[in-house]
């Protein structure tokens, strides 16, 4: 058999993948429907009181599953502790509390409602602090312009000896007074590059907080697909400052050398839940480790929903957050915000024989089960870090009780919280991975996603752009347009010319852009 008759069987194949009923016609959705295990309840109890009173509030009031304001609050509450206290297991064990949380619910689930009250309060404590900010930084930049001035003034040429001493002296005392300079209290980015977010932790001193409540862009960012010319993934960033031990230093010919010691970033990522599967197809975000990382929250859907005695979950009233419970939280962030801007050196939380107890058998419990046949042994690249998540949970918990140290009791709430996470990683990895794709199906998807939405690409033009052969284009075809995220146009009616055949010609669903 030729190898073009090979091709040509081979592109009848796929091309009879898709139903004639639904050639050309409307899209089928990305995903096919799978079996998910019912997310589990939040554990609501185990939140500090001020918590969880605004968590319930937010979800009564905005008529939003508890677990959507929740993990939006412990991704807060971490960020509002910042970068200066830490845990100590032992030497050489440490962490903070802030967190990389990543919430997935529909569109409509009112995921901005839900995000709003969470950050007023930061976005208050930034507006509050921002006019001193300036006054602070025109001084230090007067004074930068006086020491330029004096630097100036002793290399003229033909200077007395006794003044340049005194200029000397004057430039001396001036460098005493310069110090570092004021950092920028508003330290909350939605929309950034990792060099833009390099830079504003330059300007806050070493914390960035990444906050969205639509964080599609962040997310493709993340894996490639925008803000990045060769189509490579950009997660790297995140690495470091989530456990803050090494500094980051840059050498830049332009700019110079920077660097950052402790650097801290808290994230909460909004997302719609088809980037579940996305994620799932970035080998990145597994490879780098950024998963084990996160906290994932995929809870249950309200929309159209009733409760045990039929009423709709989200029937309209009147109901809103109580004002002393947005007063008392407002408070309690703010507190927070004003010992982070203004602590310079670290501060360690240890733990009680009794939490250090109950710790032990959380992490004994994870580490039996990570073997093969255990329960987390296909989630390992989520559980590696579950037992030191566990802790950063301890240590927001005991700062929310004001404790000296991580007692008993903080132990207990953050053990019932990881639970929480742990199973509602387990739900997100079932569509992670329900759906694997090849390595060249996802040099292909990661191909598409790099045009703009309605572009379509030949036959042709995909091999050589992914660099596969016509047959390994053409297995991962099959799938991919099994799957619906691609389909062939009609070929064209022949001209009459002689030659090489016409490529065909493949367009994207319009779903994988969104």
């Amino acid at each position: 058999m030729t190898t073009e008759l090979k091709a040509n069987n081979a592109i009848a194949i796929v091309d009879a993948a898709i139903p004639e009923e639904a050639k050309y016609k409307e899209w089928k959705p990305l995903m096919d429907t799978i079996e998910l295990p019912d997310p589990p309840p939040f554990p609501d109890k185990a939140l500090p009181e001020v918590m969880r009173d605004m968590a319930i509030g937010i979800s009564k009031s905005r008529k939003v599953p508890v677990a959507l304001a929740a993990t939006a609050l412990l991704a807060a509450g971490g960020m509002a502790i910042g970068r200066n206290t830490y845990f100590r297991r032992k030497r050489g064990f440490i962490g903070r509390a802030n967190l990389y949380a990543m919430v997935f619910a529909a569109r409509g689930e009112r995921k901005s409602v839900t995000f709003k009250p969470v950050l007023e309060p930061f976005y208050k404590w930034m507006k509050d602090h921002e006019q001193e900010y300036n006054k602070a930084l025109q001084k230090y930049k007067l004074k930068q312009e006086m020491l330029a001035n004096l630097n100036t003034a002793m290399v003229k040429p033909g200077i007395k000896e006794d003044k340049r001493q005194e200029f000397e002296a004057q430039a001396e005392n001036l460098m005493n007074e310069l110090g570092e300079p004021p950092r920028n209290p508003r330290f909350i980015a939605d929309d950034f590059t990792p060099e833009s977010l390099f830079k504003l932790m330059k300007a806050t001193g070493g914390t960035a907080g990444v906050f969205s409540d639509d964080a599609r862009i962040i997310a493709k960012m993340m894996m490639g697909s925008v803000y990045s010319s060769s189509g490579e993934s950009r997660e790297d960033f995140l690495l470091r400052p989530f456990d803050g031990e090494a500094p980051i230093s840059r050498h830049r010919v332009g700019t110079g050398n920077d660097f950052i010691e402790r650097p801290c970033i808290g994230m909460l990522l909004m997302l719609q839940t088809d980037f579940l599967r996305k994620i799932g197809g970035a080998g990145a975000f597994f490879a780098s480790g950024l998963i084990s990382r996160c906290l994932f929250s995929y809870p249950e859907s309200w929309v159209g929903k009733r409760d045990a005695d039929g009423n709709l979950l989200r029937a309209d009233d009147d109901y809103e957050i109580p004002q002393e419970v947005i007063d008392r939280y407002e408070r309690t962030i703010i507190g927070m915000l004003d010992k982070a801007y203004s602590a310079i050196e670290p501060e360690y939380y240890t733990l009680s024989p009794e939490a250090l107890a109950i710790w032990k058998k959380h992490y004994e419990y994870i580490e039996g089960e990570s073997g093969e046949g255990g329960k987390f042994y296909d989630l390992l690249d989520f559980s590696i870090r579950y037992s030191s998540q566990t802790l950063r949970l301890a240590l927001q918990m005991a700062i929310f009780a004001k404790h000296a140290n991580i007692e008993k009791d903080d132990m207990l709430r953050a053990v019932t919280l990881m639970e929480y996470f742990m199973d509602s990683a387990e739900r997100c990895y079932r569509i992670m991975k329900a759906l694997v794709l090849s390595d060249d199906a996802k040099k292909i998807v990661t191909k598409f996603m790099s045009l703009c939405p309605g572009e379509t690409i030949s036959l042709r033009t995909l091999e050589n752009s992914c660099h596969l052969t016509r047959e390994d284009v053409e297995i991962a075809l099959r799938t991919l347009i099994a799957r619906s995220y691609c389909r062939f146009l009609p070929e064209s009616a022949s001209n009459g010319k002689t030659g090489r055949k016409p490529s065909r010609i493949l367009e994207i669903n319009p779903d994988l852009f969104l």
